[in-house]
């Protein structure tokens, strides 16, 4: 590759070295986390789940757990009647 990849957020990878030391550490820990680094307020943690097969002496990974979650304000959240309800506060 000949161009650093683009920042999506303050928190992005944005050289090889950090993102090869980024893959060095998943490595070794054995998960992954993402830390708003493709979008602001969005944090993620993957970990391979591993079973032993009949067939092979090691671990295999047999599928993936993703936990996700979102930072977000109650007051970002559509509430059915909430919107007349601050527009009676702001009048006051």
């Amino acid at each position: 590759m000949t161009e650093e990849p683009r920042s999506r957020t303050a928190h992005s990878i944005t050289t090889y070295e950090a993102l090869s030391a980024e893959l060095a550490a998943i490595q070794r820990l054995g998960y992954a986390v993402d830390r708003q680094e493709l979008n602001l307020g969005v944090w993620c943690v993957a970990a391979p789940v591993l079973g032993v097969r009949q067939t092979r002496p090691a671990p295999r990974p047999l599928t993936c757990l993703v936990i996700i979650t979102i930072r977000i304000s109650l007051d970002e959240i559509p509430i059915p009647g909430r919107q007349k309800e601050r527009q009676k506060e702001s009048r006051r």
